[in-house]
């Protein structure tokens, strides 16, 4: 009995040191971080803003909880002439939902998107007569929108292109 408790002590030292040998550290041939799994990677994401297009719009992301509770502040950018973004997530990300908001600042463009124009010109912006006709910009004034869209996750590495064009009313 004695010889089969040692055979199988063996056996199992034996296979452990196996398995071990499989867990030891390895140098990669690549010194390019982005192939160590241990290293985060950052996460991006870009889009457009659309309702006709923005220049100049605030971009906020935040992650939010499984209850849609704010859980931290994720970055920010500004639009271009083109509507378009790109914002990296901060370090911090943790995986969970994606809340992106765009709102108008007091320099926010806006290209008029309405066939009949957007209405009667109320900012700084040279024109030759004082209506917004269409694919014209004016400035829509400060918080005068707010536009958001959800990304229900994005994993390390990854570029989320989202266009952010729904539009809230406040």
């Amino acid at each position: 009995m004695e010889f089969k408790y040692k055979k199988t002590l063996l056996s199992l030292a034996i296979i452990g040191s196996l398995g071990l040998t499989g867990c030891s550290s390895s140098s990669s041939s690549s010194d390019d971080p982005a192939d160590d799994p241990a290293v985060p990677q950052a996460t991006t994401t870009s889009g457009a803003a659309a309702k006709g297009i923005l220049n100049k719009g605030a971009v906020s992301a935040v992650e939010l909880s499984d209850l849609a509770e704010n859980v931290g502040e994720l970055g920010t950018a500004t639009t271009i002439e083109d509507g378009s973004y790109s914002l990296d997530l901060a370090d911090t990300y943790a995986g969970g939902p994606i809340q992106l908001t765009i709102t108008a600042t007091a320099d926010t463009e806006m290209k008029c998107d309405v066939p009949v124009g957007c209405g009667t010109r109320a900012d700084d912006i040279v024109d030759t007569d004082t209506n917004v006709d269409f694919g014209e910009w004016y400035k829509p004034g400060e918080n005068s929108i707010h536009m958001q869209a959800l990304v229900p996750s994005a994993t390390d590495g990854a570029s989320v292109d989202v266009s952010i064009s729904h539009l809230l009313q406040t």
